[in-house]
């Protein structure tokens, strides 16, 4: 995923783990030089972008990426580049599940999953070199958000704001785990670089 904070990023998130897809986040202020290393790196097949920047930059290095099959874009308004037959709009990916009989294969899945299965790779920001993928696996990500709402205490009655990016290593513990594992609300600023 490519881009700012948005619900959709935790939609999709969530849907992964569901199926134990690997989800890699990219800052949404990514540079074209960090994406195409990003997505060539981790042999990424499907990109999720937030706004018309994001597109903009996913757009040019989508024929520089081998592996890259489709780019999905959040926001309805962003325009795509004349003839690309490659991306599509958020809800009509969701729609291409209609009525589509998938609910065993989904159970199959989480069936056969485990706590050591592989959820995130998250990218260091590359200030020091290239960037290096830290993998997570669902434990990690599960026990972190957990150990850190018990140290804070959350509950049904708090209310939480994160300004950090969701993919951030810190905003995806608060965001995907202390605030859900303990039932705190969560709401996500949009982030400024």
């Amino acid at each position: 995923m490519f881009s700012q904070n948005k619900p959709e990023c935790l939609y999709t998130d969530f849907g992964a783990f569901g199926v134990r897809a690997v989800t890699v986040p990219l800052y949404a202020t990514s540079s074209e030089a960090q994406v195409h290393y990003i997505l060539q790196d981790a042999a990424i097949r499907f990109l999720f972008v937030g706004e018309q920047y994001q597109y903009d930059v996913a757009s040019r290095v989508q024929n520089l990426c081998h592996t890259l099959k489709r780019i999905f874009v959040f926001d309805s308004s962003v325009k795509l580049a004349p003839g690309d037959t490659n991306s599509l709009y958020y809800e009509d990916f969701l729609a291409l599940g209609d009525n589509m009989e998938l609910q065993q294969q989904v159970d199959k899945l989480t069936a056969e999953s485990s706590p050591q299965d592989l959820a995130n790779i998250l990218y260091t920001s590359g200030t020091t070199g290239f960037p290096k993928g830290v993998m997570l696996t669902h434990y990690n990500v599960v026990n972190n958000g957990k150990c850190i709402g018990d140290r804070m205490d959350l509950s049904t009655a708090d209310r939480m704001m994160i300004q950090v990016p969701m993919f951030h290593c810190f905003g995806m513990v608060l965001a995907m785990t202390a605030s859900m594992t303990h039932a705190a609300t969560l709401s996500p600023l949009p982030y400024f670089s």
